[in-house]
């Protein structure tokens, strides 16, 4: 039994200093679909952490991996992994599917438990305790594709030649003359009729069934994965919120010691983003002056039929001003020298600017090189640009991490060429790359 490229074992696997690309494969696998749980070992020989991982390991029997992380291979392992992902020795980490390494909004996705934590005699029962987090993905995540279907395929062929051979059977016994065989005879038709019309009324039954069974496991996966973005988004935003509050006290606190007190508590006006996509596009060419666009904006308003859609134009509206920002910057010969991945890295003072993981300057070789893939990001641009009328447009902002939708904006940068402006050709559903298909 396998999950992705992870043999399924009773036992954990064992990552040494020469075997930590194995486990990093793992941990990135976008075939896996189970949990992997990694335990470090600790720094001094432990038989009550021992302990704890043979009832983790006996817990986690078919729900999820283990991995046993050699106390020498634990700093490879975190140079490899960065300060988002990695563990320290002693520590047990669960890792949900869809790794996504050097992201801090993915790095809160996966449960970490401290060695301190797990050493600390009021913490009782922590095999269960861990074993807890994969049941609960194992319990919330659908039914494979393979196990979904029928147990008995076909049963209305079954059917049918039922009825045949039973018509055959009468045919063949109309010419009897013993009065006792047709009345047997008579009576196994009627039981035969019976029991085939009670089969139909099953098979009608079971096909219902599944069908409403298979609407229903859609639903749990779309709201599992809302659940676990809006965890993401949530945590991502409060941290920011916090760095900002800090940040806006060390400036008022500036400017108080400054004499200007008052400038320091008078806001600035901002004006409010659009809450749909419609309002967006109503103020985007106003507002946005050192961006050309080109994206369909029926597309983009077709977002407003999902529950999300005033936060992802909020996100949107944020990441066109990141790039308008970039836009200004880059203007002239004296501009930012850079692409908008490194912009936003950089942060100019008083620029805005989008979290730098969520954008991606390229896409993956698969993309590039797959026909279909590539045909859906040829995206208009105006003709100076190109003669065609169209770029490949690989450079992406990635405005939400989960679900079917997961809405991206596709960009050309074109501040070098004859523009002298950043092209958005894209706003809308996340295009098909090799997970969606």
């Amino acid at each position: 039994m396998s999950d992705g490229t992870i043999r399924l074992t009773t036992a954990p696997h064992l990552i040494g200093p020469d075997s930590v690309g194995l486990l990093t494969s793992a941990l990135t696998d976008p075939t896996r679909e189970l949990p992997l749980v990694l335990a470090a070992e600790p720094p001094n020989d432990n038989p009550a952490w021992e302990k704890l991982l043979t009832g983790v390991v006996r817990n986690l029997v078919g729900i999820a991996s283990v991995f046993r992380l050699e106390r020498e291979a634990v700093s490879a392992f975190r140079q490899i992994a960065g300060d988002r992902h990695d563990v320290f020795p002693g520590q047990i980490r669960t890792y949900l599917p869809d790794v996504a390494l050097g992201s801090a909004e993915d790095g809160r996705r996966h449960r970490l438990l401290t060695y301190r934590r797990l050493s600390d005699p009021e913490f009782r029962n922590a095999d269960v305790r861990i074993s807890r987090y994969p049941r609960q993905h194992a319990v919330t995540t659908p039914q494979p594709p393979l196990l979904a279907e029928p147990a008995f395929p076909g049963i209305e062929e079954v059917l049918k030649d039922l009825r045949a051979a039973r018509s055959q059977t009468a045919e063949s016994s109309g010419n009897e003359t013993v009065g006792s065989l047709r009345a047997q005879l008579n009576t196994a038709n009627e039981t035969i009729d019976k029991a085939l019309e009670e089969l139909s009324e099953a098979a009608s039954a079971r096909d219902l069934a599944e069908r409403g069974r298979r609407a229903l496991d859609e639903q749990l996966r779309e709201a599992t994965d809302r659940y676990e973005d809006e965890i993401a988004d949530h945590d991502a935003t409060q941290a920011q919120l916090s760095a900002m509050r800090h940040q806006v006290a060390v400036l008022q606190q500036r400017l108080v010691e400054a004499g200007r007190a008052e400038d320091a508590y008078t806001p600035s006006a901002e004006e409010p983003a659009p809450m749909s996509f419609a309002e967006l596009n109503e103020r985007v060419h106003e507002r946005m002056r050192h961006l050309v666009l080109t994206y369909d904006t029926s597309k983009a308003e077709d977002l407003d039929d999902d529950m999300k859609s005033s936060t992802w134009a909020s996100k949107v509206w944020d990441a066109l001003l990141a790039l308008d920002s970039y836009g200004a910057s880059s203007a002239g010969e004296q501009g930012f020298d850079g692409t908008f991945r490194d912009f936003c890295e950089a942060s100019p003072q008083g620029m805005r600017t989008y979290p730098v993981t969520r954008v991606a300057m390229v896409e993956s070789d698969s993309v590039r090189n797959d026909r279909k893939f590539r045909q859906q990001r040829l995206l208009p641009v105006p003709l100076e640009v190109d003669a065609s009328g169209k770029v490949f447009m690989e450079a992406h902002i990635k405005i939400d991490n989960k679900g079917r939708i997961a809405p991206r904006i596709h960009f050309y940068d074109d501040t070098a060429g004859s523009t002298g402006k950043v092209i958005v050709g894209y706003v809308g559903p996340h295009l098909s790359n090799t997970r969606t298909n």
